[in-house]
């Protein structure tokens, strides 16, 4: 995929870079938020078939008290935002305290990730971050 293979570039330039990054993670940040905030799965009534697509698969299970459900998951978009997430966890490690101007809108894309049902390499990104960004806001602080 174009745009991931795209976003991992930025993430090794940033790795080379270091904190001499942070000029440019100002436009890089933004779309790596819309990535992870993307919806990439849902929980449908069995009898909707109204989703359909080349990257599309689901998955009918029985949900006790619910009854059978359809798990429908976009593999395309879940690649993406996993990658997201890995990126921009990469980007708060390395750029530390220049990382503090996104740590509130990474906060609020990351946290509810911290539960995401369908990636475990969501939950463990999200779950990670969050302890870089409160580092960055100590560090800016002091």
């Amino acid at each position: 995929d174009y745009a991931s293979s795209t976003v991992q570039l930025f993430t090794r330039i940033c790795q080379t870079l270091g904190k001499r990054f942070a000029p440019f993670a100002s436009k890089i940040i933004p779309s790596l938020l819309e990535a992870a905030s993307a919806e990439a799965g849902r929980i449908r009534p069995t009898d909707d078939d109204s989703v359909s697509g080349p990257n599309i698969e689901s998955y009918v299970v029985s949900i006790r008290g619910f009854g059978e459900k359809q798990i429908v998951i976009d593999t395309a978009a879940l690649k993406n935002k996993a990658v997201a997430c890995h990126v921009l966890y990469t980007l708060a490690q390395i750029l530390e305290e220049e990382f503090f101007p996104f740590i509130e809108q990474t906060g609020a894309v990351m946290l509810p990730l911290s539960q995401y049902p369908y990636d475990e390499k969501v939950r463990v990104a999200a779950i990670s971050i969050l302890p870089l960004l409160l580092r960055a806001a100590r560090l800016h602080v002091n």
